[in-house]
């Protein structure tokens, strides 16, 4: 049988500048996995970065769905996530090691004292790379705006209250599937982030805190394309 794999991101007009630069390696990356792109444009009323939740009517025509931020570009020799990633969990890095711990746990716990506690103590998602099959369909469930939490990390924060709560199991990335600035930190013994799969450049201090993101972006795009270590189409 047959399994529909879609790669979806979300942008918007803020990032005109960045997805000229990325989406084209991002539809080369879907390609290689065979599984179609898609760009999400219905945030369902809710905050920008709810877009995610249209993953929840997508699964009525797809088994598996990769989400990627629009701020990340991808290495040639990065595998097919889609065979990284047990079908039966969800696939992300988890994000609150290094100089971020002690901040994403605290909004884990203030999550769930304002939906309810599910358990979850520690293991913070990052959306902008997570894989996701079709039994995970419930966790994007449709919300109104008092329902889904609003503040830092927004759904990344909703998205792992709603897997605890559901009892989805995670598989955990290695970081080189998301490579954010966090790292490239002393704790990681700062790794070079030309030596990930993915690269994200997420955030505001960024990987240079004193070079704004595009042209962090743009100058390691060019670096990348010099030495034939990234495609687009």
């Amino acid at each position: 049988m047959t399994v529909k794999k879609l790669i979806v991101t979300r942008s918007d007009e803020t990032q005109d500048e960045i997805v000229k630069i990325t989406h084209p390696n991002l539809k080369w990356y879907a390609k290689k996995c065979g599984a179609d792109f898609e760009i999400l444009t219905d945030s369902k009323g809710l905050y920008h970065h709810y877009k995610i939740l249209c993953l929840y009517e997508l699964f009525d025509k797809y088994d598996r769905i990769l989400s990627l931020d629009s701020d990340i570009l991808i290495m040639k020799d990065c595998p097919s996530l889609f065979r990284v990633v047990p079908k039966d969990k969800i696939g992300t890095i988890f994000e609150d090691v290094g100089s971020r711990k002690e901040h994403r746990r605290e909004l884990i716990r203030e999550v769930q004292d304002q939906f309810g506690d599910v358990g979850w103590t520690e293991n913070y998602i990052n959306t902008g790379v997570a894989i996701f099959s079709k039994q995970h369909k419930d966790i994007f469930e449709p919300k109104t705006e008092d329902e889904v939490w609003n503040g830092f990390g927004y759904d990344d924060i909703h998205l792992g209250h709603q897997i605890h709560k559901y009892g989805h199991e995670i598989y955990q990335l290695p970081y080189k599937y998301n490579h954010m600035s966090l790292f490239s930190e002393k704790f990681n013994g700062f790794k070079s982030r030309f030596t990930a799969y993915i690269v994200h450049y997420a955030g505001q201090a960024g990987f240079i805190p004193c070079k704004k993101r595009m042209d962090i972006i743009r100058e390691d795009y060019l670096i990348l394309k010099k030495y034939n270590l990234i495609k687009e189409i």
